[in-house]
């Protein structure tokens, strides 16, 4: 009878320590359930920040590899423009002296005017890169010195006008600032006042 008399004591210990148990099982195991979203959210924030990180970079690279290449043909295009200056006022020399009845040779006159040419086509190769990276400000300042240029060249050598050099000179250095003021602009770099 102690038994009977026992017995609702016994299952009501039984049934708090196996409630407690279950309860605290129960935790457990919402705790680790808890733990596994948490892991699955971080990974993902960590997989979407590397992507954004690789994609920054290499928005940055790209970026900056297109800032080189137009560095470089910018650089080349500078180069052009003073060599076409220089063998326009070559060319202007050789044929002033030409109509002064100097001794010079003919020969020496058309050697200048091959290298004016060759100038020339140096410079529409660069003008040409600078059209595909650039935008329409510098290829047009750029045009509008070729322009400037081949107008002064032509009527030197076809229409025997031997003072347009000199009173060219003020277009051509005008001309030549806006090719410069705008590939300085191209590149990010203050125009020089």
């Amino acid at each position: 009878m102690w038994g009977l008399a026992l017995l609702p004591f016994i299952s009501a210990g039984a049934g708090a320590y196996l409630g407690g148990y279950l309860k605290k099982k129960g935790e457990n195991l919402a705790t680790h359930e808890d733990i596994e979203k948490l892991k699955e959210q971080v990974r993902v924030v960590t997989t979407t920040t590397k992507e954004i990180e690789a994609k920054i970079s290499d928005e940055v690279w790209n970026r900056q590899k297109r800032w080189e290449l137009k560095r470089e043909v910018l650089f080349e295009a500078s180069k052009r423009l003073a060599q076409v200056e220089d063998q326009l006022m070559r060319i202007s020399v050789t044929e002033l002296a030409k109509d002064s009845h100097d001794d010079r040779k003919l020969t020496d006159i058309y050697a200048e005017r091959r290298e004016w040419i060759k100038a020339m086509a140096a410079f529409d190769m660069a003008h040409a890169q600078v059209a595909l990276v650039c935008g329409t400000e510098t290829v047009d300042a750029l045009n509008n010195f070729r322009q400037t240029c081949t107008g002064v060249s032509a009527r030197l050598v076809e229409d025997n006008d031997s003072k347009i050099y000199e009173n060219s000179l003020e277009e051509i250095a005008m001309r030549l600032s806006e090719a410069r003021t705008a590939m300085r602009k191209e590149l990010g770099i203050e125009s020089a006042q």
